[in-house]
């Protein structure tokens, strides 16, 4: 069965311990549970759940070109099937995404080798993400 659209108000309980526990796994991450929580209720975000995970969405515009991406934000499963669970449900993502507006479906991830298994499914890398903390004492690569 396809993933739904979920009111996170009601979903909450299990949903906000799931970014609790991505968040332990990752604590980098710039958003707290309460900004998805917040981006759900405002219609900024959308959250989609199934029976063992759940995947939270945004509609992301190129700031050049205009161009809209669906985005999967956060996704979180039992098992720690994050990566799987995007590719298994990819027509139902790709829908969703049109009818959106959107041209393509986009995902970031901390998660180390995610790359290599998306690509097995026929994604392609456009780009990967680094960062340095400007707080640090020592400037890169110092």
């Amino acid at each position: 069965m396809n993933p739904v659209m979920a009111d996170i108000k009601k979903e909450w309980d299990w949903v906000g311990s799931g970014i609790k526990e991505i968040h332990a796994q990752f604590p980098w991450l710039e958003y707290r549970p309460e900004d998805v929580y917040a981006a759900c209720v405002n219609g900024t975000a959308i959250l989609y759940k199934t029976e063992e995970f759940f995947t939270v969405f945004t509609v992301e515009v190129h700031p050049l070109t205009q161009k809209k991406s669906f985005l999967c934000w956060l996704a979180w499963g039992e098992n720690d099937k994050r990566g799987s669970l995007i590719a298994d449900y990819v027509d139902f993502f790709a829908y969703e995404g049109k009818r959106f507006g959107c041209e393509r479906i986009s995902v970031k991830t901390p998660i180390d080798g995610l790359d290599k298994f998306l690509v097995s499914q026929g994604w392609r890398v456009d780009m990967r993400d680094f960062s340095f903390n400007l707080a640090d004492d020592t400037a890169a690569g110092e």
